[in-house]
């Protein structure tokens, strides 16, 4: 079955969601910075509190002695990855806000089989989930969350698609 959900706002899981994007948001911002001054040529990097990056051939021939084998991951004692955590550090940047799509972590759970959504409407500034699984199995924080129509929910994600 499947529920769907706004997250309340000033709701403690909205504060949360609003520091993550923001700390995100500092994050790429320092990434770009970082990869500026060091030479890196990957734009894609990992959010963790170790540098990973989509390496590019460049990436692999400058610093290749300092990456793991998947070419990837930085090596933790490596000189470039000591510089990445120390501007980590310098700049106020929090990998515990570092979370992925699902409603995990966010006073959402669940048992059995299932798949969560997260979603972030620019228009109205506002967060919501979407659930399909076994509604016995669903627990949320009712102070959090509020419940939508299904047809609200796939509005609001043409919507955004669109954009």
């Amino acid at each position: 079955m499947e529920k769907f959900f706004r997250v309340k706002r000033g709701s403690k899981v909205d504060i949360t969601m609003r520091a993550e994007k923001e700390n995100r948001k500092k994050f790429f911002d320092f990434y770009e910075k970082f990869r500026e001054e060091h030479g890196i040529q990957a734009k894609q990097v990992y959010i963790s509190s170790n540098l990973g990056i989509g390496a590019t051939h460049e990436d692999i021939e400058k610093f290749g002695a300092q990456l793991k084998q998947d070419k990837q991951w930085f090596r933790k004692n490596s000189h470039i990855n000591k510089k990445y955590q120390e501007g980590l550090k310098e700049s106020g940047i929090k990998m515990d806000l570092a979370r992925g799509l699902g409603a995990w972590g966010y006073g959402v759970m669940a048992m059995g089989r299932h798949s969560t959504t997260k979603m972030y409407d620019e228009a109205n500034d506002t967060y919501y989930f979407g659930y399909d699984g076994n509604e016995d199995d669903l627990q949320f924080h009712e102070d959090d969350f509020e419940e939508i129509k299904g047809s609200e929910w796939y509005t609001i994600k043409e919507r955004i698609e669109a954009k």
